[in-house]
């Protein structure tokens, strides 16, 4: 039974399906006692998850579970954390972590809990997860496992704890680079730039053979370049910022930095050479709006002030217009459309932990939310909010079924001698059903509103951004006005 408890842990947990039937196979085949577990199974290999999860309340609450009650407590929180319930989930877990369960299932059961609460955001709960692992995990979960804690205590701030949980990883696999790389992180922001420098620079030079691994060592050269111009070393962080791909994720960044290191060097032709490639670019990016403000800073050093001048002016209309898409996207997104579209262009046929985004609304407005849409935070809510639709679906479907068989006169001739009303209890299923209706409708409003102003929030910072760069342009324009203005004309030359 234990044996058995392992594979599903693993399958409810880890979505690795595959992994969780090959345990079994090499534990033998698992017996099913209970029929009614039986098309729990069906219904949780097919991942439907929600239609697994009434059954097994349905079957455990009729005392239909007898064999496998151990199994279907791990399996129904596994399940809980799929549909966004961690609390419900955790309950069940911890509630099994204080039973007489094996220590490899408790910890498992730990590893799996602390990654939900880490994506989730409760970095506490991560940290106490994590603390209940007593032994080692299988190899593929460990190594997941540091990396997961290591990220954790980086992120809480306690460098000296993830360096030394990274610093002994031996090998060369993609895990041992994402070991290398967050190690490296862990050295910089704890002030040790000169042994960050040496292991981010032999990531910055590998030779990856799959995206994975071109992200991770544009990521690398892009810390590394950072960090050498914050230590005032220009001339060395030029090579790792060169070494960024130019048409990668971090390409404008890099491009922002390699100009900078340029003009620290007072190269400021070869830093306008940079800033004017990156100045092309999606204006949404933070590195492009940035560049609308170096270029005619370069352009004064270089005593250019007419065109600083009309660089600045461009700058000021862009910022503007701008602003102004990024309100009428705000206003969007206040009225429910847009979110009205996130559903239309994903239906409801899948839900839970497991489900991505796959198609996104069409409209201008959705480009500004492609940062937001890369949070956990964001993904996680939104998940919740499908699924709260789907349960209202569902609770619809399942109130139409039921006032059919509340009143026999719909039903066929040959079922209404059989339709025993008080028996089935349907007299007291319609009124709980629209209660749990009304439930539901709140929570959905609730969940709503908080997607909309984590939106809102992330739109409004942009366009505050937006906004000091504008006054900043107005100030330096102002400036070069004011100077040209006290220019007598025989020091102009006139």
């Amino acid at each position: 039974m234990r044996a058995f408890a392992q594979a599903l842990i693993a399958a409810a947990l880890s979505s690795c399906l595959a992994v969780a039937a090959t345990a079994a196979d090499e534990r033998g085949p698992a017996v099913v006692k209970d029929p009614h577990y039986g098309e729990v199974l069906f219904h949780f290999y097919q991942r439907d998850y929600f239609p697994a999860i009434v059954r097994l309340l349905a079957a455990r609450d009729t005392a239909r579970l007898d064999h496998h009650l151990d199994e279907s407590e791990l399996l129904l929180g596994g399940m809980y954390l799929s549909h966004g319930q961690p609390l419900a989930a955790s309950a069940i877990f911890e509630r099994l972590l204080a039973a007489n369960v094996d220590r490899d299932v408790r910890d498992r059961i730990g590893f799996f809990l602390a990654k939900i609460w880490q994506q989730r955001g409760y970095l506490d709960k991560a940290q106490q997860a994590f603390d209940t692992i007593e032994g080692k995990l299988p190899p593929p979960l460990d190594r997941e496992a540091k990396l997961l804690e290591a990220q954790l205590l980086i992120d809480g701030g306690d460098y000296d704890r993830a360096i030394a949980l990274l610093a002994g990883w031996q090998g060369k696999s993609e895990w041992s680079r994402y070991a290398q790389f967050n190690l490296g992180v862990a050295m910089l922001r704890s002030g040790r730039v000169e042994a960050a420098r040496r292991l981010l620079s032999d990531l910055g030079g590998i030779d990856p053979r799959n995206e994975e691994l071109r992200s991770l060592r544009d990521r690398a050269n892009l810390a590394l370049g950072y960090a050498l111009l914050q230590d005032g070393r220009a001339l060395a962080a030029k090579p790792p910022l060169h070494r960024v791909r130019l048409e990668g994720p971090f390409s404008n960044k890099a491009l922002l930095g390699a100009g900078w290191a340029d003009a620290e060097l007072e190269n400021y032709e070869r830093a306008l050479v940079t800033w004017m490639e990156l100045r092309g670019r999606d204006l949404l990016d933070s590195a492009v709006q940035e560049s609308m403000l170096a270029i005619p800073y370069a352009l004064v050093q270089l005593d250019a002030v007419s065109q600083a001048a009309d660089h600045y002016f461009n700058a000021i209309e862009a910022f503007h217009e701008e602003a102004g898409r990024i309100d009428n996207t705000i206003e969007r997104i206040e009225s429910g459309a847009l979110l009205d579209a996130f559903l239309a262009e994903n239906p409801l046929d899948s839900t839970g932990w497991y489900w991505r985004l796959e198609a996104l609304p069409g409209g201008p407005e959705v480009r500004y939310l492609f940062p937001l849409l890369a949070t956990h935070t964001f993904q996680e809510n939104l998940k919740n909010y499908r699924d709260l639709h789907y349960l209202h679906r569902n609770l619809d479907t399942w109130q139409r079924t039921v006032d059919v068989y509340a009143n026999p006169r719909r039903l066929p001739p040959a079922a209404r001698e059989r339709a025993d009303i008080e028996a089935l209890g349907l007299d007291t299923l319609a009124p709980r059903l629209e209660a749990l209706k009304r439930r539901v409708d709140d929570a959905m409003r609730r969940q709503r509103a908080f997607l909309q102003r984590l939106a809102v929030s992330e739109l409004s910072a942009r366009k505050q951004r937006l906004d000091t760069y504008a006054i900043q342009a107005r100030f330096a324009l102002a400036s070069l006005y004011d100077i040209a203005a006290t220019v007598s004309p025989e020091a102009s030359g006139e």
